[in-house]
């Protein structure tokens, strides 16, 4: 075979190929590795922006859910406290009607008065109450259960519980419809966002699911490029190998 020591355009070829089959290999070893297709801008430059469209809906889709969750939790909590509030005054309902038997004796309505006076400061201690650090009863609340941060809710979970200024029976049977409305009202608002919740949670797995089709990896057409550009690369390491011979060969030749 005829070798020439003048320019070195097979050594130059196979070093640019040993390089870009390396590197192909070194792509589908990433993608293989972790399961993903697009793990850089230079795997898919115009996927990778729609991937990231992709998973930033999910991940609002999951913070909506969230948010959704929550409020139904705080109107469950809400619909839990007027119902204590309403065994606190069906007891005082019941108190004060005993206040009004001629026959009770001064011991026994001194006691009676004891307990109603206990009564209502419950209904006092639970005017303060919390969720989390917000007021239990504040009028209306606004969560946002849209996926852009554009789509939110007003909640409004009804009158607060409150003492009573007067706890004449006429007093205490206003405050028990007011406050069974609330429970209604509470109960109403919990049971609509507990069903916006699964239906945005539904929507999140979804949008998750959309993501992982578009950017997972086809393991099988990976393992098949890393194969072919791994012998490729063996190859051109083989034969730069061998022309590099060749040239030490041309080399003995002029000493």
């Amino acid at each position: 075979m005829m070798v020439s020591s003048n320019g070195d355009y097979a050594a130059i070829n196979a070093s640019k190929f040993i390089r870009r089959h390396g590197n192909n290999a070194a792509t589908s070893v990433a993608r293989l590795s972790s399961g993903i297709r697009i793990n850089s801008g230079a795997d898919d430059p115009a996927g990778i922006v729609t991937a990231g469209h992709l998973k930033g809906n999910a991940s609002a889709a999951d913070a909506a859910a969230q948010n959704a969750q929550n409020a139904a939790a705080w109107g469950k909590a809400a619909d839990s406290a007027y119902g204590s509030a309403l065994d606190i005054l069906y007891r005082m309902r019941e108190i004060a009607t005993l206040q009004k038997d001629a026959t009770a004796d001064g011991s026994s309505n001194t006691a009676l008065s004891a307990e109603m006076t206990a009564l209502n400061n419950r209904l006092d201690d639970m005017s303060k109450a919390k969720f989390g650090s917000k007021d239990m009863w504040w009028s209306s609340a606004s969560f946002t259960l849209g996926i852009k941060g554009s789509q939110t809710v007003t909640t409004n979970f009804g009158g607060g519980v409150s003492k009573l200024s007067s706890t004449t029976l006429s007093a205490i049977d206003t405050k028990i419809t007011s406050i069974a409305t609330a429970q209604g009202t509470a109960g109403a608002t919990a049971s609509a966002l507990g069903y916006i919740a699964d239906g945005l949670a539904a929507d999140s797995a979804a949008m998750w699911d959309a993501y992982d089709e578009y950017t997972k990896a086809n393991t099988a057409s990976e393992m098949t490029k890393f194969v072919r550009n791994s012998v490729y690369e063996q190859s051109a390491q083989l034969i730069l190998s061998q022309y590099n011979q060749n040239a030490y060969s041309v080399l003995n030749l002029l000493r």
